[in-house]
C-alpha cells in the first residue's frame, strides 16, 4: 500500500502524540478510536498542527473520516512502534504543549488510565462547540449536556474550568 506524504506525517504525529499518553491496550476498539478521533482534532484544532483532515459534529463529538480511515495503521504501528523513540523525538518540539495539556487532564480530571476517552470527548466537544457551531451557544455547559446527556455537570465543568485555564477557550 502507498501512502502519500501528507497521511505519513498525520500518522507518526498521531502516533507521537499518543506515544507516553496512552497505554496501547487502551487503544483496541471503539475507545481507542474514539481516543485516536479526539487526540487528532485536539491536535489539528485546538493545537494549530494542522493535520490536513475535515471534522464534523458526530455522536460522540469531532470526526473526521479520514481519521477513522487511518485508525487501523496508526493502532497497528503504534503497537509495533510504542518502544520506538524515533518517531517520539521527530515531533517532540511540536507536540510538547499537546503533551503537558495531557498530563494536565491526567493530573487534574482522570482518577484512572480508562478514563481518558471520556475526558477526551467531553474536552474535543466542548472545544468544537465553542469555536466551531454557528450560531456560538449561550451556554457551553448545557449545550454539551443536552447533546451528550450521559456525562455529568460536574464533569463538564471541570473540563471547561480546564480548557479556559490552559487559554484554549
Amino acid at each position: 500500500m502507498v501512502i502519500s506524504r501528507s497521511r505519513k506525517r498525520r500518522i507518526e504525529l498521531i502516533i507521537a502524540a499518543l506515544s507516553d499518553t496512552v497505554d496501547p491496550k487502551l487503544l483496541k476498539g471503539f475507545s481507542g478510536k474514539l481516543i485516536v478521533q479526539k487526540i487528532a482534532y485536539l491536535l489539528q484544532e485546538a493545537f494549530g498542527i494542522n493535520l490536513g483532515v475535515k471534522f464534523v459534529w458526530h455522536s460522540y463529538g469531532p470526526y473526521s473520516f479520514e481519521i477513522a480511515k487511518d485508525y487501523k495503521l496508526i493502532y497497528n504501528i503504534y503497537l509495533a512502534k510504542a518502544k520506538e523513540d524515533h518517531l517520539v523525538e521527530q515531533y517532540t518540539d511540536l507536540l510538547s504543549n499537546f503533551k503537558e495539556f495531557l498530563d494536565k487532564v491526567k493530573q487534574r480530571l482522570m482518577s484512572n488510565e480508562e478514563e481518558i476517552g471520556y475526558w477526551l470527548e467531553i474536552i474535543a466537544s466542548l472545544y468544537m462547540l465553542s469555536k466551531k457551531i454557528y450560531p456560538p451557544p449561550e451556554d457551553l455547559v448545557d449545550e454539551l449536556l443536552e447533546r451528550k446527556p450521559y456525562v455529568s455537570r460536574h464533569d463538564v465543568i471541570r473540563a471547561l474550568r480546564l480548557l479556559k485555564e490552559e487559554g484554549l477557550l
